[in-house]
């Protein structure tokens, strides 16, 4: 079991009423992400948010995880040309070894 402090479970509930006003603004990111980011407020300024700060916050993590998962995406890609250049690379090898 997981405990929460009581000022991280306060803006851990705080996270997901900002999502569940829009969820639109999610993005399609975990809600979980947004928790995170609003617990590791809380924690650092020792206090509760204020709403602008949680609102910020909140924004802020989900375009860091669409960055992210972004990013991930373009590696993923580029990982792919890399091997689509040595498969290449390779059948030009064999074809002038055994040519």
């Amino acid at each position: 079991m997981n405990y929460l402090a009581p000022r991280d479970a306060r803006a851990q509930r705080a996270a997901e009423r900002w999502a569940e006003t829009d969820p639109a603004r999610l993005h399609g990111v975990a809600l979980e992400v947004v928790q995170r980011a609003a617990v590791a407020e809380a924690s650092t300024l020792l206090r509760d948010l204020t709403p602008e700060e949680l609102a910020s916050v909140c924004a802020a993590a989900v375009d860091a995880e669409e960055q992210r998962q972004a990013e991930e995406v373009r590696r993923s890609e580029a990982e792919e040309e890399r091997l689509a250049y040595l498969a290449r690379t390779a059948e030009r090898l064999r074809l002038t070894r055994d040519g």
